[in-house]
C-alpha cells in the first residue's frame, strides 16, 4: 500500500492538502508518478491512481510514466532479466512510431536505449490495463 512520497516520506493522506497549498502561491503545480516497479502491487497501482484522481480534480498537473531503470541501477541488478522492449510501449519522450531500423538497434543497444525497457513481471499486463484503463477515463473528462 502507498504509504508515503519522496525522500522525507511525506504521508500519502497530506499530499492533497500540501499540493492545495502551494497552489495557493504557485498557478501550476505538477507531480510526478512512476508505475511499473516489479514489486508493486496491483492494490499500489490503484491506490496510485486513486491519489493522482484527486491531484487532477483540485487542478494539479499528474503525469504518470512508466517505469524504465538506468543499466546499473540497483533496480536492474536485482531484476534486469525481467527488462523487456515492446516497441508499442513507447517510452514518454518518444510518440512516434519506430522504424525496423530503429526497432532493431534499440533492441541490440538495451544498455544505451534503457528507457525503452520496462520491467515486465507476472502482474504487468494486468497494471497495464489498469493504467490504460484510468488514462482513457481521464482523457474523456477533459473532452
Amino acid at each position: 500500500m502507498l504509504r508515503s512520497i519522496g525522500k522525507r516520506g511525506v504521508p500519502v493522506r497530506d499530499v492533497p492538502a500540501r499540493v492545495e497549498l502551494l497552489k495557493s502561491g504557485i498557478d501550476l503545480v505538477t507531480t510526478s508518478f512512476v508505475w511499473g516497479f516489479p514489486f508493486e502491487s496491483l492494490q499500489d497501482l490503484v491506490d496510485t491512481l486513486s491519489l493522482i484522481a484527486v491531484l487532477l480534480k483540485n487542478g494539479a498537473v499528474a503525469p504518470l510514466h512508466l517505469l524504465s531503470a538506468l543499466p546499473r541501477s540497483p533496480l536492474t541488478r536485482s531484476h534486469g532479466d525481467l527488462r523487456r522492449f515492446d516497441p508499442n510501449l513507447l517510452p514518454d519522450i518518444s510518440a512516434a512510431p519506430m522504424s525496423p531500423e530503429v526497432v532493431s538497434l534499440i533492441e541490440e543497444s538495451r544498455d544505451v536505449f534503457s528507457s525503452f525497457y520496462f520491467f515486465d513481471h507476472p502482474t504487468f499486463p494486468l497494471k497495464l490495463k489498469t493504467v490504460r484503463h484510468f488514462l482513457k477515463r481521464k482523457a474523456s473528462r477533459i473532452r
